[in-house]
C-alpha cells in the first residue's frame, strides 16, 4: 500500500489515494500571488470501511534561484 496522509473520518484507518488526475492550471491562475501550475485531483477509499473521499491539491511553480520569472 502506498503512503497517506489522510485518515479516514469515520473508521480513523489510513487512507490511501487510488487515483489521480493533473490538470494543467489557466496561464494567471494564483493563490496568493503564487502561479499554479497545475490543480491535482485524487480520489481516496479507505481499505476498511469503503468510504470514498475527493481531494484537490494545488501544485505551485517552483522558483529557481537565478532563474528570471516567467
Amino acid at each position: 500500500m502506498g503512503k497517506s496522509a489522510e485518515r479516514c473520518p469515520y473508521c480513523g484507518s489510513h487512507v490511501p489515494v487510488v487515483k489521480t488526475d493533473t490538470v494543467p492550471a489557466l496561464p494567471d491562475e494564483n493563490y496568493k500571488g503564487n502561479k499554479i501550475g497545475a490543480m491535482r485531483y485524487q480520489r481516496l477509499l479507505c481499505p476498511v470501511c469503503g468510504r470514498r473521499g475527493d481531494r484537490m491539491v494545488l501544485l505551485g511553480i517552483t522558483r529557481w534561484e537565478g532563474m528570471e520569472p516567467e
